[in-house]
């Protein structure tokens, strides 16, 4: 079982658990620790994480620990953490016990303070097993912080499966009503009633689902219904996904088609295709906000 680590790139402060006690625990109060997704970064590293802070320095040589998943806390477990001088971070490999806690924490040893710790926030892993079956089908947020550039020209069509190329399980298929031949800006909503998950678009309305997993395809847990509006002109999008059905709620979303130039420059991230990146690479962009978590979504359109 891989881990999928569901990390946000944010800027977050060293916690109350550090006490000024010299001058380098002072400084110490100061650094920024930020925590990015080391499976868009380190390509082909499961369960990895990359642990940054401002100075870079701050981190070298720094122990990291997690509360432990199995005495819980407050115990805390070492885990593996090399610090890598071309990222200019802490490279931190997560153990797959650490699935069993669903939001542990993260800590880094300050021996200037003591050999007190600085609490890292947030962390959140979750089980491959999460993703695929869990009935509150939780969104892969983006591993970077995007600063959208609107897209100059809108997609011709957004008819399409629309999947996040950094998780490719996770799929958003789009159907917008038609006004003629032309595609409108409201949705087609799909009714998981009548309508099948893995049907064409001609048959079926918009809807979330999970791609690439054989257990997922032969589940009812997910198909969640998508509605909305998507106005390619004015460039708008405001969806709600209804997840009501397990129990989840709906979720709110708006956004915008983007230009690729804030998004990593690499095949992964802009080439379509569904499971597996195609040799094209996409100018199709969508970023998505979550009105309710704040995190963002990038959907890059399939084909």
């Amino acid at each position: 079982m891989t881990l999928k680590n569901t990390l946000l790139v944010l800027m977050v402060i060293g916690s109350a658990l550090i006490i000024s006690c010299n001058p380098d625990c002072d400084s110490a109060t100061n650094g920024n620790i930020s925590i990015d997704s080391g499976s868009a970064i380190l390509e082909g590293r499961e369960n990895e994480v990359l642990l940054r802070s401002n100075p870079p320095n701050f981190l070298r040589g720094r122990k990291v620990f997690i509360d432990d998943p199995i005495a819980g806390p407050p115990e805390l477990m070492e885990v593996s953490a090399d610090f890598n001088q071309e990222l200019d971070g802490l490279i931190v490999t997560i153990p797959e016990e650490a699935a069993l806690v669903s939001t542990p924490n993260m800590y880094v040893d300050d021996p200037d303070c003591s050999s007190n710790v600085l609490f890292v926030d947030p962390l959140s892993i979750r089980s491959e097993e999460f993703f695929f079956t869990s009935d509150a089908f939780v969104v892969p947020p983006v591993p970077i912080i995007i600063i959208p550039a609107p897209a100059v020209t809108p997609p011709v069509a957004v008819t399409n499966a629309w999947v996040t190329p950094y998780d490719r399980a996770y799929c958003i298929w789009f159907v917008p009503l038609k006004d003629g031949t032309e595609e409108s800006s409201q949705l087609r909503v799909f009714d998981p009633e009548t309508e099948e998950i893995f049907g064409p678009p001609e048959s079926t309305g918009s809807r979330e689902f999970i791609v690439c997993d054989q257990a997922a395809k032969r589940s009812k847990s997910h198909g969640n219904p998508v509605s909305g509006i998507i106005d390619k002109e004015a460039n708008f999008i405001q969806i709600q996904i209804d997840r009501t059905r397990n129990g989840a709620g709906v979720e709110q979303f708006t956004g915008m088609f983007i230009e690729p130039e804030n998004i990593p420059d690499s095949d992964e991230w802009r080439n379509g295709g569904g499971c597996a990146p195609n040799t094209k690479r996409k100018t199709e962009f969508m970023l998505l906000t979550s009105l309710s978590t704040g995190q963002q979504i990038m959907l890059v359109k399939a084909s």
